[in-house]
């Protein structure tokens, strides 16, 4: 991306993620470049570790006096026409104020106050653009080696369904997959191992299992996957991050985002989207635990030691929300 227009807040949390590492010498405050990794040639950088992004956000909210209320769900909206005067949450807490500025992920608040909204994608006559609605999608996330999708039965695998019939460009209700970007790393002295989820069962991966034979078909570690293959260390879109660690995101026909989970996720009871994020954890566990453990020794000969940097030995406490169009 363009770096150059990040400003304000953003800007200063990055030099300040930069000055964390200053150990790295020369005088960070005086450097102007930017990086993904810390340098002594830059002022900011943009990797960064989940423990220490956490510590320069607590720090910037302590200096500005701001007090959070972790966990908080809007329950009801008070209004006086059209001005929000207070909310109450879940927890039966009540805060007024004369202005309220909702910046979470699910929009809660304007939703309860009754502003306007979409979920989804609108079709590409709606406004005129040519490039909303249903689309094909990337090659970069479908397969490029033929992979049986059907079990002895003719039914699809599990994790699959039959192809969607809507025409490209109009609009429908769903929204982008959700994920975990987790923090893993090949150092087996900082991690903790994937751990195998309570609900893993191994017909759930068969679908991997077939795309990993059809990819290494010996099996054998020390061969290179066939071309067009979509493994990579430990995704193939996979961002170094400071102190040998790597920023784990989607990247495949079949990787961490857990397609077709995300949609009822927007507008679900907060008991709902506890039940969708277990869902996504258990998910990405069980994919974690099949490519390090079960599936082909190829995958595993170059897959990281497990997790590092997982806050106080948890998961995200919701999983990556993309943005699902809600409009005022």
């Amino acid at each position: 991306g363009h770096t150059e227009i990040i400003g304000g807040f953003a800007r200063e949390f990055y030099e300040r993620n930069r000055a964390h590492y200053s150990r790295l010498g020369g005088d960070a405050s005086a450097a102007q470049g930017s990086c993904r990794l810390p340098t002594a040639a830059c002022n900011a950088t943009f990797n960064l570790e989940p423990h220490v992004a956490q510590g320069i956000f607590e720090a910037m909210l302590a200096e500005a006096g701001v007090k959070v209320s972790f966990g908080a769900q809007v329950e009801r909206v008070a209004k006086e026409g059209l001005a929000v005067r207070s909310i109450t949450l879940t927890d039966g807490s009540v805060f007024a104020a004369k202005v309220f500025i909702d910046a979470s992920y699910e929009g809660d608040l304007f939703s309860r106050a009754g502003a306007s909204y979409i979920v989804g994608r609108e079709s590409n006559s709606t406004f005129g653009e040519s490039l909303a609605g249903r689309a094909v999608g990337p090659a970069s996330n479908q397969f490029d080696l033929a992979v049986d999708p059907f079990d002895a039965s003719g039914r699809p695998l599990p994790l699959l369904s039959l192809p969607d019939r809507t025409p490209v460009g109009a609009g429908d209700r769903k929204v982008q997959s959700y994920n975990f970007r987790l923090c893993v790393t090949k150092n087996a002295s900082n991690s903790l191992p994937f751990p195998k989820p309570a609900s893993y069962d191994p017909a759930t991966w068969e679908l991997l299992r077939r795309y990993a034979h059809a990819c290494f078909p010996s099996d054998d570690p020390s061969q290179a996957p066939r071309k067009g293959c979509q493994f990579g260390f430990p995704s193939c879109n996979t961002q170094p991050v400071p102190n040998g660690k790597y920023d784990m995101n989607n990247c495949g026909g079949m990787s961490s985002d857990f397609i077709g989970q995300s949609w009822s996720y927007p507008e679900a009871n907060y008991t709902e989207r506890q039940t969708i994020w277990r869902a996504h954890r258990d998910y990405q566990m069980g994919l974690l635990w099949a490519v390090s453990a079960r599936i082909s020794r190829s995958l595993a000969s170059d897959f990281p030691a497990g997790l590092s940097d997982i806050l106080a030995h948890r998961w995200p406490t919701i999983p990556r929300c993309r943005p699902r169009s809600r409009k005022g």
